[in-house]
This record gives C-alpha cells, sequence and structure tokens, in this order.
C-alpha cells in the first residue's frame, strides 16, 4: 500500500509556481520570440516569417553572427529563449557609432535594479520596452523560483505577488494566463 504524504500550503505554492516557471515561461518566450520575430523581419525583403525552418533559422544565425545554425525553436530552453530575445542583437537598436544595443542594455541596465528585486511595472512606453520589461519580469520570477528557494516553500502573500506579477508579464506579452489559471487552481489531490 501507497504511503502518501500531506504537503502544507506553502509547499503546494512552490510545486505550482515552479511548474508554472518550468512549463509556462519556456511557451510564452517561444510565442514572445516567433511575435517578435516576425513583428520585426517578417515583411522584410530577404527574410520572412518565423516558420521554423532551416533558411529561417540560418538567417537568425547570420544576424547573430553564429556560426552554427540553431536547432528547431522547439529545442531552445528557456535560457537560449531569453538570450535570443532580450540579449539578442538581432532585436536590439544601432545607436551612435553603428553599434547595437540589445533590448536589455537599451531598458533595464538604465533602471539599475538589483538582481533579487522585482520589477514595479511590465509596461513600457514601446512595445519593446515592455517585452523588455516583462521578458525580464519572467527571468526574475525564474530566478526566484530556481536560486532562492531552499526551504522549497513560498508564503501565500509572495505566491499571490509572482503570480500577478507572472499574469501581468503574460498579459503585456500577449500571452494567455488561463495555462497559470488552471495551475493555480490546483490542489493536493492533483499533485501525485
Amino acid at each position: 500500500m501507497a504511503t502518501f504524504t500531506t504537503f502544507e500550503d506553502q509547499q503546494l505554492n512552490y510545486f505550482k509556481f515552479l511548474s508554472i516557471v518550468l512549463d509556462e515561461f519556456t511557451n510564452a518566450l517561444r510565442q514572445t520570440f516567433i511575435s517578435l520575430w516576425d513583428s520585426k523581419y517578417g515583411s522584410l525583403p530577404g527574410y520572412q516569417p518565423w516558420d521554423d525552418s532551416l533558411t529561417v533559422r540560418t538567417i537568425f544565425q547570420k544576424l547573430e553572427g553564429r556560426t552554427v545554425v540553431p536547432p528547431s525553436i522547439k529545442e531552445w530552453d528557456y535560457n537560449e529563449l531569453l538570450r535570443s530575445i532580450i540579449f539578442s542583437s538581432s532585436f536590439g537598436t544601432a545607436v551612435s557609432g553603428g553599434k547595437k544595443e540589445t533590448l536589455s542594455e537599451l531598458y533595464i541596465a538604465p533602471l539599475k535594479l538589483s538582481e533579487k528585486s522585482l520589477l514595479p511595472n511590465v509596461v513600457g512606453k514601446n512595445q519593446d520596452e515592455s517585452i523588455t520589461l516583462s521578458v525580464d519580469q519572467l527571468r526574475r520570477l525564474r530566478n526566484k523560483a530556481c536560486h532562492s528557494s531552499s526551504t522549497k516553500k513560498i508564503d501565500k502573500d509572495s505566491f499571490d505577488s509572482y503570480i500577478q506579477c507572472t499574469k501581468d508579464a503574460f498579459a503585456a506579452l500577449g500571452v494567455s494566463t488561463t495555462s497559470v489559471d488552471n495551475i493555480v487552481s490546483l490542489t493536493e489531490n492533483d499533485f501525485p
């Protein structure tokens, strides 16, 4: 006969949030990359909307100055997606001297925030800034979940705050929050 462990609410909060971070953040970033690519390059001569073909991946490789064509976007992990969105020269803006600043250099660095703090707002003055702030907020939330929780517990106030920050970031990115709401509504009986 199997023995079942009961979980404290704070442990369930941790499991739920980690599930959102590990699964839903990557999905949101994948959608964001494709949307950003399509809006910046999809209709330019010599480019095409992101269809995950070798052709479009080779174009991205050349823009980024990479030596290897990236694999299918379906294989990109969270870090690759993050790097390809806010730390990418492809989506940056040319500044003096022809150098391109990444979205992170343009919109995150000037804030001079501690790495441990969450952003107070993810809505920027323009679409690029909103995307950058939202993606960086997801990065900050992921760091909180993956690097700072040795107790594997999240109290209710922190959990509610993290979920609201996640939903705000998803909304700014144009990503549905239905999956987040579904995970938040899980009970102890839904976990093995």
